[in-house]
């Protein structure tokens, strides 16, 4: 019964945090959504555009992932780091450590909070990708899987990086380098048989090339080698940043 009562306390803290964070930004949803999809259809519209001309499907569909990817990155690490920036910044952290709730209620409810904004920007590019890309889908309960296991790391880094930041300006500065590398490079939305060897290899220890892995084998259906040390790197990489988040925090006293 104890363990019931806890359970329910814990999920009526984290829905209302999650609420009040919803509500910060219910005048400027647009805004985020706008900025989140913009740079990724870009990049999707001048990728897919060079490899339809080429013939080559698989190629397109590198161009759909990593356009994924990048608004996976732009929609929740950027925001959430200029979230915790900000509250930092204005105080209202410090009124959220001084109510009755603990801090991983908090960055439980801020990584949901975010997530959600995701959605609307992967329903766009998938739906670009299939009436206009022509590319085939392979949707079904493992792509919602594979999509909260993608946003994870993108929450978890945001939030560390909003935390260590000394101000707004310092953690965009710093998530948009962090965004735009791990759009970059390796075959994030670029085939692997466009790209040099050298460059290639590189990808293996960035973590946007792992999570278009899991995007490609969750929405695509491309399952290949190497899978599970893709979702294992990403596990890891998650866990130890909202680890690190989570200590570096400033919350009170609890």
């Amino acid at each position: 019964m104890n363990v019931s009562l806890k359970s329910h306390r814990w999920f009526c803290q984290i829905l209302g945090l999650l609420i009040l964070q919803l509500s910060n930004w219910r005048w400027s949803w647009p805004q985020v959504l706008l900025t989140g999809l913009l740079v990724p259809l870009m990049s999707l519209f001048g990728i897919s555009y060079l490899a339809q001309q080429a013939g080559n499907e698989d190629a397109v569909i590198y161009a759909v992932s990593g356009a994924m990817t990048m608004a996976l990155s732009f929609e929740s690490q950027n925001k959430v780091s200029a979230n915790y920036a900000y509250l930092k910044a204005n105080g209202a952290l410090e009124f959220y450590s001084s109510l009755p709730v603990r801090k991983w209620h908090f960055i439980c409810a801020t990584a949901l909070a975010f997530a959600l904004f995701t959605i609307p920007s992967l329903l766009v590019i998938l739906t670009i990708a299939k009436l206009f890309l022509k590319v085939p889908l392979m949707l079904g309960p493992w792509s919602v899987v594979t999509a909260l296991l993608c946003i994870y790391p993108f929450v978890s880094i945001g939030a560390l990086i909003g935390n260590l930041s000394s101000s707004p300006e310092q953690a965009s500065s710093f998530s948009l380098a962090a965004t735009l590398l791990t759009s970059t490079i390796g075959p994030v939305a670029v085939s692997p048989q466009l790209l040099p060897q050298w460059f290639n290899r590189m990808g293996m220890f960035n973590p946007g090339y792992h999570v278009a892995e899991l995007v490609r084998a969750g929405f695509f259906g491309q399952l290949k080698q190497g899978l599970i040390v893709s979702a294992v790197i990403i596990g890891i990489l998650a866990i130890g940043a909202s680890v690190l988040a989570t200590k570096v925090m400033q919350w009170g006293s609890r």
